[in-house]
């Protein structure tokens, strides 16, 4: 079995993760594209946590796959208290969704 690399995200990886986003996309079509320039914008964000809520998956020198939780916060009304949420996205490089690979389906 291999053995993968799992280590948060950051902004230095902004260009592997572009590339695994790109190859996602050609053939899932999801119609959502993320340039390196647009991802490593995501790490302004104050309210993520990379270091805690990301992790990146790599064989070698290439990301295979990657998942990112990002937190939310939404005030319900005046009285109630707030309602936390958590988003999740994340994929697996289509050439390592098989069972031989064993990293998703």
């Amino acid at each position: 079995m291999t053995k993968f690399d799992w280590r948060p995200l950051s902004a230095a990886q902004s260009g592997a993760w572009a590339s695994l986003l790109a190859a996602i996309e050609a053939v899932d079509h999801q119609d959502e594209t993320m340039g390196e320039e647009d991802l490593r914008e995501e790490f302004d964000d104050p309210s993520q946590d990379f270091d805690r809520g990301s992790v990146a998956v790599y064989d070698g020198s290439a990301m295979i796959a990657y998942c990112v939780l990002t937190p939310r916060c939404q005030e319900q009304d005046a009285a109630s208290e707030p309602r936390h949420q958590v988003r999740h996205d994340g994929g697996v490089h289509p050439a390592y969704r098989s069972e031989e690979r064993r990293v998703g389906k």
